[in-house]
Protein backbone atom coordinates (compact mmCIF):
# COMPACT_ATOMS: atom_id res chain seq x y z
CA UNK A 1 0.00 0.00 0.00
CA UNK A 2 1.44 3.20 -1.53
CA UNK A 3 0.59 6.80 -0.15
CA UNK A 4 2.24 9.62 1.86
CA UNK A 5 2.51 11.02 5.63
CA UNK A 6 0.03 14.04 5.80
CA UNK A 7 -0.53 16.76 8.38
CA UNK A 8 -4.13 18.86 8.95
CA UNK A 9 -4.56 21.82 11.53
CA UNK A 10 -7.82 21.73 13.62
CA UNK A 11 -10.12 24.38 13.99
CA UNK A 12 -8.37 25.20 17.65
CA UNK A 13 -4.74 25.30 16.43
CA UNK A 14 -3.86 21.49 17.06
CA UNK A 15 -1.73 20.02 14.28
CA UNK A 16 -2.32 16.14 13.78
CA UNK A 17 -0.37 13.89 11.06
CA UNK A 18 -1.83 11.15 8.75
CA UNK A 19 -0.83 8.57 6.54
CA UNK A 20 -2.96 9.11 3.15
CA UNK A 21 -3.57 5.92 0.45
CA UNK A 22 -6.24 7.50 -1.76
CA UNK A 23 -6.62 8.85 -5.54
CA UNK A 24 -9.05 11.54 -6.52
CA UNK A 25 -12.52 11.06 -6.21
CA UNK A 26 -12.00 8.02 -4.37
CA UNK A 27 -14.23 6.64 -1.49
CA UNK A 28 -12.15 6.93 2.13
CA UNK A 29 -11.99 5.14 5.02
CA UNK A 30 -10.53 6.82 7.78
CA UNK A 31 -9.02 5.26 10.60
CA UNK A 32 -8.41 6.14 14.37
CA UNK A 33 -6.83 4.69 16.87
CA UNK A 34 -7.23 4.20 20.73
CA UNK A 35 -5.86 5.50 23.99
CA UNK A 36 -2.36 5.85 24.41
CA UNK A 37 -1.90 4.79 20.21
CA UNK A 38 -1.48 6.29 17.26
CA UNK A 39 -1.87 6.00 13.49
CA UNK A 40 1.67 4.48 13.20
CA UNK A 41 1.87 2.20 16.72
CA UNK A 42 -1.27 0.25 16.14
CA UNK A 43 -0.96 -2.72 14.30
CA UNK A 44 -4.99 -2.96 14.45
CA UNK A 45 -5.84 0.15 12.24
CA UNK A 46 -2.43 -1.91 10.07
CA UNK A 47 -3.59 -4.60 9.02
CA UNK A 48 -7.40 -2.93 9.11
CA UNK A 49 -6.39 -0.40 6.52
CA UNK A 50 -4.63 -3.24 4.08
CA UNK A 51 -8.08 -4.64 4.24
CA UNK A 52 -10.20 -1.79 3.02
CA UNK A 53 -7.34 -1.40 0.25
CA UNK A 54 -8.03 -4.77 -1.17
CA UNK A 55 -11.80 -4.28 -0.92
CA UNK A 56 -11.18 -0.71 -2.91
CA UNK A 57 -11.07 1.99 -0.91
CA UNK A 58 -8.64 4.62 0.30
CA UNK A 59 -7.41 4.99 3.87
CA UNK A 60 -6.77 7.15 5.63
CA UNK A 61 -4.84 6.43 9.09
CA UNK A 62 -5.30 9.58 10.92
CA UNK A 63 -3.72 10.88 14.77
CA UNK A 64 -6.41 12.00 17.22
CA UNK A 65 -5.23 14.97 19.98
CA UNK A 66 -4.89 11.76 22.27
CA UNK A 67 -2.34 9.95 20.39
CA UNK A 68 0.44 8.50 22.41
CA UNK A 69 0.48 8.87 26.34
CA UNK A 70 1.69 12.87 25.94
CA UNK A 71 3.45 14.74 23.05
CA UNK A 72 3.35 18.16 22.23
CA UNK A 73 1.49 20.24 19.33
CA UNK A 74 3.44 22.78 18.06
CA UNK A 75 0.53 24.58 16.08
CA UNK A 76 -0.43 28.19 16.41
CA UNK A 77 -0.06 27.88 20.02
CA UNK A 78 2.13 25.18 21.07
CA UNK A 79 0.36 22.96 23.46
CA UNK A 80 0.48 19.31 25.63
CA UNK A 81 -1.51 16.78 23.98
CA UNK A 82 -1.83 13.32 24.18
CA UNK A 83 -3.88 11.00 26.72
CA UNK A 84 -2.93 12.76 29.83
CA UNK A 85 -4.76 15.71 28.95
CA UNK A 86 -7.32 15.78 26.31
CA UNK A 87 -10.97 16.54 26.57
CA UNK A 88 -12.73 13.75 24.48
CA UNK A 89 -15.75 16.43 23.55
CA UNK A 90 -12.74 18.17 21.80
CA UNK A 91 -12.17 15.16 19.31
CA UNK A 92 -15.15 16.60 17.16
CA UNK A 93 -12.69 19.12 16.27
CA UNK A 94 -10.27 16.37 15.55
CA UNK A 95 -12.81 14.50 13.03
CA UNK A 96 -14.03 17.43 11.22
CA UNK A 97 -10.23 18.63 10.07
CA UNK A 98 -9.49 15.28 8.99
CA UNK A 99 -12.82 15.30 6.62
CA UNK A 100 -12.11 18.83 5.33
CA UNK A 101 -8.20 17.62 4.62
CA UNK A 102 -10.20 14.57 2.39
CA UNK A 103 -12.41 16.77 0.97
CA UNK A 104 -9.35 19.55 -0.21
CA UNK A 105 -7.71 16.50 -1.22
CA UNK A 106 -10.78 15.33 -4.12
CA UNK A 107 -11.34 12.42 -2.27
CA UNK A 108 -14.62 11.20 -1.12
CA UNK A 109 -14.63 10.83 3.24
CA UNK A 110 -16.94 7.59 3.27
CA UNK A 111 -16.54 5.31 5.83
CA UNK A 112 -15.42 5.39 9.30
CA UNK A 113 -13.89 3.01 11.59
CA UNK A 114 -11.81 3.16 15.11
CA UNK A 115 -11.00 1.06 17.57
CA UNK A 116 -11.23 1.52 21.74
CA UNK A 117 -11.89 4.99 22.78
CA UNK A 118 -11.63 5.71 18.88
CA UNK A 119 -14.83 4.58 18.93
CA UNK A 120 -16.07 6.42 21.69
CA UNK A 121 -15.34 9.22 20.28
CA UNK A 122 -16.37 8.37 17.02
CA UNK A 123 -20.30 7.38 18.60
CA UNK A 124 -19.94 10.59 20.16
CA UNK A 125 -19.31 12.88 16.91
CA UNK A 126 -21.51 11.47 14.72
CA UNK A 127 -24.60 11.03 17.41
CA UNK A 128 -24.54 15.12 17.84
CA UNK A 129 -27.73 16.43 15.71
CA UNK A 130 -25.20 19.62 14.94
CA UNK A 131 -22.31 17.26 13.49
CA UNK A 132 -21.32 18.24 9.85
CA UNK A 133 -20.43 14.96 8.94
CA UNK A 134 -20.31 13.15 5.17
CA UNK A 135 -19.27 9.85 6.98
CA UNK A 136 -21.95 6.99 5.41
CA UNK A 137 -20.52 4.24 7.28
CA UNK A 138 -19.23 3.56 11.03
CA UNK A 139 -17.32 0.87 12.16
CA UNK A 140 -16.74 0.85 16.04
CA UNK A 141 -14.27 -2.00 17.43
CA UNK A 142 -14.51 -2.83 21.37
CA UNK A 143 -15.69 0.96 22.36
CA UNK A 144 -15.43 0.90 26.27
CA UNK A 145 -18.93 1.98 27.78
CA UNK A 146 -17.70 5.19 29.67
CA UNK A 147 -20.44 5.58 32.08
CA UNK A 148 -19.69 7.02 35.37
CA UNK A 149 -22.69 5.10 37.24
CA UNK A 150 -21.71 1.92 35.77
CA UNK A 151 -17.87 2.11 36.33
CA UNK A 152 -18.74 3.27 40.25
CA UNK A 153 -20.36 -0.08 40.94
CA UNK A 154 -20.10 -1.38 44.55
CA UNK A 155 -17.31 -3.74 43.97
CA UNK A 156 -13.98 -3.16 45.22
CA UNK A 157 -12.31 -1.47 42.08
CA UNK A 158 -15.73 0.39 41.74
CA UNK A 159 -15.07 2.14 45.48
CA UNK A 160 -10.93 2.31 44.43
CA UNK A 161 -12.45 4.06 41.19
CA UNK A 162 -14.99 6.34 42.97
CA UNK A 163 -11.70 7.39 45.37
CA UNK A 164 -10.02 7.93 42.82
CA UNK A 165 -12.78 10.39 40.88
CA UNK A 166 -13.13 12.70 43.85
CA UNK A 167 -9.90 13.49 44.50
CA UNK A 168 -9.54 13.92 40.42
CA UNK A 169 -12.70 16.59 41.17
CA UNK A 170 -11.12 17.98 44.23
CA UNK A 171 -7.86 18.97 42.05
CA UNK A 172 -10.30 20.65 39.37
CA UNK A 173 -11.82 22.71 42.07
CA UNK A 174 -8.50 24.06 43.36
CA UNK A 175 -7.16 25.20 40.11
CA UNK A 176 -5.02 21.78 39.66
CA UNK A 177 -6.68 20.03 36.67
CA UNK A 178 -3.08 20.17 35.13
CA UNK A 179 -2.03 17.56 37.74
CA UNK A 180 -0.69 14.42 36.99
CA UNK A 181 -2.08 11.14 39.07
CA UNK A 182 -1.74 7.66 39.24
CA UNK A 183 -4.89 5.80 38.55
CA UNK A 184 -4.93 2.12 39.36
CA UNK A 185 -9.05 1.75 37.64
CA UNK A 186 -10.33 1.07 34.37
CA UNK A 187 -7.27 1.52 33.12
CA UNK A 188 -3.59 1.60 35.24
CA UNK A 189 -1.52 5.03 33.87
CA UNK A 190 -0.95 8.11 34.74
CA UNK A 191 -3.39 10.98 33.99
CA UNK A 192 -3.81 14.50 33.98
CA UNK A 193 -6.89 15.56 37.28
CA UNK A 194 -9.06 17.12 34.23
CA UNK A 195 -8.69 14.25 31.78
CA UNK A 196 -9.67 11.41 34.12
CA UNK A 197 -12.88 13.59 35.42
CA UNK A 198 -13.92 14.17 31.75
CA UNK A 199 -13.30 10.72 31.00
CA UNK A 200 -14.53 9.03 33.95
CA UNK A 201 -16.81 11.34 35.65
CA UNK A 202 -19.18 12.87 32.98
CA UNK A 203 -21.95 10.49 33.87
CA UNK A 204 -23.20 8.95 30.49
CA UNK A 205 -22.23 12.07 28.28
CA UNK A 206 -19.64 9.88 26.52
CA UNK A 207 -21.86 6.55 26.71
CA UNK A 208 -22.59 5.85 22.74
CA UNK A 209 -25.97 3.77 23.98
CA UNK A 210 -27.40 7.21 25.02
CA UNK A 211 -26.65 8.90 21.67
CA UNK A 212 -27.50 5.78 19.71
CA UNK A 213 -30.13 6.84 18.20
CA UNK A 214 -28.29 9.87 16.71
CA UNK A 215 -26.52 7.74 15.03
CA UNK A 216 -28.09 7.70 11.41
CA UNK A 217 -25.33 6.05 9.36
CA UNK A 218 -25.36 1.66 8.83
CA UNK A 219 -23.42 1.15 11.97
CA UNK A 220 -21.21 -2.06 12.83
CA UNK A 221 -20.23 -2.40 16.52
CA UNK A 222 -17.61 -5.25 17.28
CA UNK A 223 -16.13 -6.83 20.21
CA UNK A 224 -14.19 -9.85 21.70
CA UNK A 225 -15.97 -12.65 23.03
CA UNK A 226 -13.55 -12.34 25.88
CA UNK A 227 -14.18 -8.41 26.47
CA UNK A 228 -18.01 -8.92 26.97
CA UNK A 229 -17.99 -12.21 29.41
CA UNK A 230 -14.82 -11.84 30.88
CA UNK A 231 -13.97 -8.18 31.05
CA UNK A 232 -14.69 -4.95 33.15
CA UNK A 233 -18.25 -3.53 33.83
CA UNK A 234 -17.88 -1.18 31.18
CA UNK A 235 -17.07 -4.02 28.13
CA UNK A 236 -19.69 -6.61 29.63
CA UNK A 237 -22.37 -7.88 27.51
CA UNK A 238 -21.82 -4.28 25.63
CA UNK A 239 -23.04 -6.14 22.41
CA UNK A 240 -26.51 -7.35 24.39
CA UNK A 241 -26.76 -3.62 25.38
CA UNK A 242 -26.53 -2.24 21.78
CA UNK A 243 -28.95 -4.83 20.44
CA UNK A 244 -31.31 -4.54 23.08
CA UNK A 245 -31.67 -0.67 22.37
CA UNK A 246 -31.45 -0.90 18.75
CA UNK A 247 -34.10 -3.98 18.68
CA UNK A 248 -36.39 -1.45 20.71
CA UNK A 249 -36.14 1.62 18.87
CA UNK A 250 -36.31 0.00 15.45
CA UNK A 251 -32.69 0.75 14.81
CA UNK A 252 -32.09 -1.95 12.58
CA UNK A 253 -29.03 0.20 10.83
CA UNK A 254 -27.06 -0.73 13.81
CA UNK A 255 -25.33 -4.34 13.99
CA UNK A 256 -23.36 -6.03 16.82
CA UNK A 257 -21.29 -8.72 16.50
CA UNK A 258 -19.10 -10.92 19.08
CA UNK A 259 -15.49 -12.81 17.66
CA UNK A 260 -15.33 -15.85 19.34
CA UNK A 261 -11.89 -15.80 20.97
CA UNK A 262 -10.93 -12.26 20.49
CA UNK A 263 -9.83 -9.76 23.30
CA UNK A 264 -9.78 -5.96 23.31
CA UNK A 265 -6.99 -6.17 20.43
CA UNK A 266 -8.49 -9.49 18.62
CA UNK A 267 -5.28 -11.15 18.74
CA UNK A 268 -5.17 -14.21 16.80
CA UNK A 269 -8.75 -14.16 15.58
CA UNK A 270 -8.08 -10.93 13.52
CA UNK A 271 -9.57 -12.87 9.97
CA UNK A 272 -12.50 -13.41 11.74
CA UNK A 273 -12.88 -10.04 12.66
CA UNK A 274 -11.71 -8.69 9.12
CA UNK A 275 -14.36 -11.83 7.39
CA UNK A 276 -16.88 -10.06 9.56
CA UNK A 277 -15.89 -6.61 8.24
CA UNK A 278 -16.67 -7.59 4.61
CA UNK A 279 -19.34 -9.76 4.91
CA UNK A 280 -21.15 -6.32 6.82
CA UNK A 281 -20.04 -4.42 3.98
CA UNK A 282 -20.87 -6.46 1.08
CA UNK A 283 -24.56 -6.72 2.98
CA UNK A 284 -25.47 -3.56 1.92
Amino acid sequence: MFGQLVQTTTSDGIKLDGFLSALPGQKVWTLYHGVNSSFYSSSLIRELAGVFSELGYGVLLANNRGHDLCSVSYGPLPQRIGSQFENVSDCIHDFQAWQTYLTQKQTVPFGLAAHSLGAVKGAYWLGRKDAATQVERFLALSPPRLNTELIADGTKKGLIFAEQLERARELCSNGEGDRIIRVRFPLPTWVSASTFADKYGSGSKYDYLATLGGIEVPTLWAFGSIEVTQGMRNFRNADVAIREVADRDSMYHHRATVIDGGDHSYTGVRSLLFDEIRDWLASM
